[in-house]
């Protein structure tokens, strides 16, 4: 009976590291090999370890105090190592750092709404594909979930839908600026999902619309392809808001 016991018990503890080994470490070096997003984007999956934690200290706890001193030296070598390995010095390896970096994406992406000019502007890049999340964060945006749950509704572009194809010579913006502090705002257009040039459409306007007409853009001589016109409030305490929709002309 002892033996089948111990037998049960060494089974748990072999679980418990073998799913932290395969898992935990597996995943965070593989995050850490991507290059330039390196290890702060692996500590999400630090909660993997726990399990082997646990096994570890029912792994000691059943050899004594010898393995009890081995675990406890382990562990402390290890937080020795980084606080002062030469892996950990690289301050881009620092979990504030990295939170830090991605508040400054954040920010920079609820204000502009294009993730790769905020790839540009914050020394870490926060994805290692930044076009594989786009239509992720167009979806949360549509939403209003996660990073734009708290976002208010007083700046968009309601008209055309997202993704619209737009075949008449004129295309109608309609939607709403109605932004505490309104100051003015301009409509600008550009060719792609993400322009790397905006081009000025009219503004500024200085009167505030609520679902109503914003502006217009005569796409007749347009030549078939995918456009996005931008929305920019400004206020009088010098911020900005944005807004944007991309249409495509067949």
């Amino acid at each position: 009976m002892a033996r089948s016991m111990t037998s049960r018990r060494g089974a748990v503890i072999a679980f418990l590291i073998g799913f932290s080994l395969v898992f935990a470490m597996s995943t965070a070096i593989g995050r850490v090999c991507l290059g330039p997003t390196r290890q702060p984007l692996s500590s999400r999956y630090m909660s993997l370890v726990l399990p082997m934690i646990l096994g570890m200290f029912l792994w000691a706890a059943d050899g004594g105090k010898v393995r009890l001193a081995s675990v406890g030296i382990g562990i402390g070598g290890l937080m020795l190592l980084s606080h002062g390995g030469p892996f950990f010095r690289d301050p881009a390896l620092d979990a504030s750092f990295f939170r830090h970096t991605r508040a400054e994406w954040r920010a920079c992406y609820l204000a502009q709404l294009d993730p790769y000019r905020c790839d540009a502007l914050v020394p870490l890049p926060m994805y290692p594909a930044t076009n594989l999340i786009i239509a992720r964060l167009r979806f949360l945006e549509t939403n209003r979930l996660n990073l734009f749950n708290a976002m208010p509704r007083d700046v968009a572009i309601t008209g055309p839908v997202e993704g619209s194809r737009v075949s008449a010579a004129g295309l109608e913006l309609v939607g709403t600026v109605d932004p505490p502090g309104f100051e003015r705002y301009q409509l600008q257009w550009g060719a792609g999902e993400f322009p790397s040039e905006w081009i000025w459409l009219s503004g500024p306007h200085l009167a505030t619309v609520r679902d109503g007409h914003l502006g217009g853009l005569d796409v007749a001589q347009l030549p078939p392809g995918v456009f996005t016109v931008r929305l920019t409030a400004f206020m009088t305490d010098g911020g900005q808001r944005v807004s944007r929709v991309t249409f495509v002309k067949p």
